[in-house]
Formats: structure tokens, sequence, C-alpha cells
């Protein structure tokens, strides 16, 4: 079954080279299944998916990121992350589609035992659409080959689609604002509530958060969060919300945000790792630019984590075509598009000298990789990616890496690039001390087509106060989506 994971996502890779002057659609999907975890344990496993979406008469596929985590059992903190592969196939031109979903990926945690954390699933079923709404029901078959953690149930969700965000050349285009924040947060915790911690504890917690507004006052958005705090390394968090804003003065609004989702790892007893979470605070604007203070509190249902933190917010907002808004015309706005590039790749660790928590010499290990690019500015592009363990013994852990990369040189279709990114790491019993550390590497990128590359990397890491400081490679593909911004 895992080769036929990697056949289906690449027969929709060649289908694509066919087609790649198509409008490319943005779809999100949430579903949930029921796992199982040894002999008698069991697992409510929500899924998250972000997929690029092409439609062709009666066939339509995607493919893209998926983001698992744990919300029902007792494995609060259990996370993976990796590509996802969907086909549909309309039935007599009814809103009704035969549906073919595959998923690779990495990760595991909160003591799962999920061994090397490599991990698939293949799954068939029927959805029902009304655009941009739709729902299925599909049999899955879920996997972790290495360890003891399966299912064989019903994956039921939902879908919405966000019709031709990306390579949409024609006039008239959907337009909405977003905002893209990096959080820092300082989170109180006592020994209930960690087992590791002896007496009170303030964590320090790194996020991002990606809000798409409905109206001026009201927003969408999703949040991804780490810890960077030795005594709770690998502690991890992923939520779904709504925020409302409203100005009382001006430049200065308050905010008071409501999220669901789940959080745990780094032995913060979060339970089964459901929880939600409520902020309130203020928001200072300068331009298209804002500094939000915030207090919160996170609590999680049937588990002793009940945490207030208070939190800042450095927020960029911008108009593109990920909105809800009507359309409007090119000519109306000053616009620009920009190439941004979708990034899957295999990396390896080589193992460096030393020992982990549980005192073992490291041996390599290999991780997923599903990241972003966007151009800064001339020769400069941001990078955002995740990385996540598949291969070795060290199934929890997981890196999240924030960077710019500077272009050397280029030609045709050859080029040479120097990222440097910040890293958050931690789980699987690697020792990253703070969870926070650096790395440098020399990037090769060969142009396959005008649409698709093929990456190749070296470089080291250097995790603060840890033993971990792998010298690493990897080896993956970019695709090139046109993107419309103002």
């Amino acid at each position: 079954m895992r080769i036929l994971v990697f056949i289906l996502f690449f027969y929709f890779l060649n289908l694509e080279k066919v087609y790649t002057q198509h409008a490319v659609n943005l779809e999100y999907q949430r579903s949930f299944e029921n796992l199982d975890v040894g002999l008698k344990d069991k697992m409510l496993l929500s899924s998250t998916s972000i997929l690029f979406d092409q439609n062709f008469k009666s066939l339509s596929y995607a493919y893209g990121f998926e983001l698992q985590e744990s919300l029902m059992g007792e494995y609060g903190g259990f996370y993976v992350l990796g590509m996802s592969a969907d086909i549909e196939y309309n039935l007599f031109n009814l809103p009704l589609s035969l549906n073919f979903n595959s998923f690779l990926g990495g990760g595991g945690g909160s003591s799962a035992p999920d061994a090397t954390g490599l991990s698939y699933r293949y799954a068939y079923g029927l959805k029902i659409e009304r655009r941009p709404f739709g729902c299925f029901v599909r049999k899955s078959h879920y996997s972790f080959p290495y360890g003891d953690v399966s299912g064989n149930s019903y994956q039921i969700g939902i879908s919405y689609l966000l019709d031709s965000v990306f390579n949409n050349y024609q006039e008239n285009i959907l337009l909405g604002k977003q905002n893209i924040t990096f959080q820092t947060s300082l989170m109180k915790l006592n020994p209930i509530e960690a087992g590791r911690l002896d007496n009170v504890y303030y964590a320090k917690i790194f996020g991002l958060q990606f809000t798409s507004l409905i109206n001026k006052d009201l927003g969408v958005f999703v949040r991804m969060n780490a810890a960077v705090s030795e005594k709770i390394d690998g502690y991890m968090g992923y939520y779904t919300g709504l925020s409302f804003h409203k100005n009382i003065a001006n430049s200065i609004k308050i905010m008071f945000n409501y999220m669901l989702g789940s959080s745990g790892g780094g032995a913060v007893k979060t339970g089964g790792g459901f929880s939600n979470v409520i902020e309130g605070g203020v928001v200072f604007l300068y331009k298209n630019k804002s500094i939000v203070l915030l207090y919160g509190k996170n609590n999680a249902f049937n588990a002793p984590f009940n945490v207030n933190y208070v939190q800042l917010d450095l927020s960029q907002s911008l108009i593109s075509r990920l909105g809800f808004k009507k359309y409007k015309t090119k000519d109306d706005l000053s616009y620009k598009d920009i190439d941004m590039r979708f990034i899957s790749a295999y990396h390896h660790h080589f193992s460096p000298k030393g020992f982990d928590y549980n005192q073992r010499e490291y041996i390599d290990m290999g991780l997923f990789v599903c990241g972003l690019t966007f151009p800064l500015i001339q020769n400069f592009d941001l990078s955002l990616s995740s990385r996540w363990a598949a291969v070795g013994d060290y199934g929890a852990y997981a890196e999240a890496l924030f960077g710019i990369k500077y272009l050397i040189y280029n030609s045709n279709n050859f080029c040479l690039k120097s990222p440097i990114n910040l890293i958050i790491s931690g789980g699987g019993g690697v020792d990253v001390g703070s969870g926070f550390g650096l790395s440098y590497n020399l990037d090769f990128e060969y142009n396959i087509t005008d649409i698709y590359s093929v990456n190749v990397s070296i470089g080291k890491m250097k995790m603060i106060g840890g033993s971990y400081n792998p010298v690493g490679c990897n080896i993956g593909f970019s695709r090139k989506l046109d993107f419309f911004i103002d």
C-alpha cells in the first residue's frame, strides 16, 4: 500500500504537466477518524489538508499538505505531517463524486507506539459538493507500518474551495484581506500540568498564524505553535478559530479570539489533546502592520492542563486572491504577481556524536519536508518549512524552520542559494536543549520545466544547549505557483 501512495501522488504530478496553463484552486479539508493504539486504546484523529486543486470536466485532482492531530484518547501531542493527494470523478453531472485519497507522512508522540514515525493512509468513498462547500465519507485504511498505530474505519469530513487562487490570468479576480502573524508568548505552568516540573515554570512559546478576513470585523484563522523551553521540549499546538476586532480609536482596536484545536507533548498533561482557547487584547495599527498584546487562557478537556499566558504578535496585512469578497478587476488596483514555490522533499540527518535524553547513541534520521518560499526583495526569498521524522527511531521528533535564502548564482536552468534558518525542534527523546537553534545550508536548484524544479541541499544545524547538531542533506522538488498580491 505504501507503493500505491507513491504511484497515486506522482501520477497527479505527471498529469499536471500537461495542463499547467489551467488556474489552480485552493481546497481546505477537515476530517475525523478513529485509530487503534496497541491492543486496547483508541484515538480520535483530526486531519487538516490544504490542497492545490485542478478541475478538468468530470475529473479533478489535488495535492498538498496534511496535518493530523489527536483530539480524544490519551495521546495529546500526537501529530503527523505529510503529503496528501486527492482525486475525484463526477457521477452523472450530479453534485456527487467518487473520491480517492492517499497520504504519506511522518510523526507521532505522546508515548504512542509510533516507531520510526512513518505513516500512510489510503481511502475511498463519496463526496457531495455544492461549491464552495462539500462533505465526504471515505473508508480509510491507516497504518504506522513499523509501529502499533492503525485504523480501518470511516473518515468523515468537510471541504471548502477557493476558486482560481493560483495561475489565474483573467482580468476579474476574487480578492480578500489576510494577516500573517508571528507570535511569542509566555505560558505559566505548574507540576500538576506538566510532568517534568518541580515548581511553577514560565514556558516560552513561538507561533505562526494565518488569518483571512470575512468582513472588516471578523476573520477565520489557523495557528501553529511550539515550545522553545527546555523543560517542556516537544510541546506543540494546532488550532482553528474566529477573530473579532473593533476600532475604539484612531489606529487602535480591541480583539477577541476563540479557537478549538489540540496541544501536547513535552510531558504536558493535555489528555487526548483537545482544548479550547480564549484571548483578548489590544491592536496597535501602523499602515499595513500591527502590534498586538493579548492575554489568553488555554483549557484542555478532561485533563489537568488549564493555563494562562501573555502574548505579543507582530502582524503584516496583505490583499490577495485568498478572499471571500466579490470579483474585482485588476485595473482597479495596483498589483503584482509573485512566484510562490511549494516544496516537498526528503531530508536525512547523519547521526552526530552524542547521546539523546534516554542515553542512547544517536542514529541516522530521515524526515519528510513540506514548505513554501516567497520572493522577499531582489535575490532574497522568505522560506517557511517543517520536517517530521519518518526513518530512524525518533517518531515524535519534528522541526519548524523559518529563514531567508540568498541567491548566489543564477543561469537559465540552474541556481545556487544559501539559506539561513531559525529552527524550533523537539520530541522523540532528542536532546535539543532549549528547542531553539540555527541551520545554514547550500542549495542547488535545477529547473526541469518552467514549473517544476529539483532541489538538492547540504548543511548543518546547531541546537542551542543541546547535543543534537547533525550534518544533513535533502533532495526534493518544488512547484511554481503564480499568485496575485496587492
